[in-house]
């Protein structure tokens, strides 16, 4: 885990379920975090964009 404190909002790049690949999210800047310690991660899609792999087009999330 990569901890990047930026003022109003930290952004934390992970791995998740023993993929090489990182995730990131944005936090409230107040969060308190230690780098390379495990963390319980819950998400919540209802905000997210998804795109095409191939094409980089946005996806419609009602189709």
């Amino acid at each position: 885990m990569v901890v990047e404190h930026l003022g109003a909002e930290t952004v934390v790049a992970f791995t998740l379920g023993g993929s090489p690949d990182l995730r990131y999210v944005r936090m409230p800047g107040g969060v308190a975090l230690t780098p390379g310690a495990a963390y319980r991660v819950d998400v919540d899609l209802s905000g997210a964009s998804w795109f095409d792999p191939e094409t980089g087009a946005l996806l419609d999330p009602l189709v």
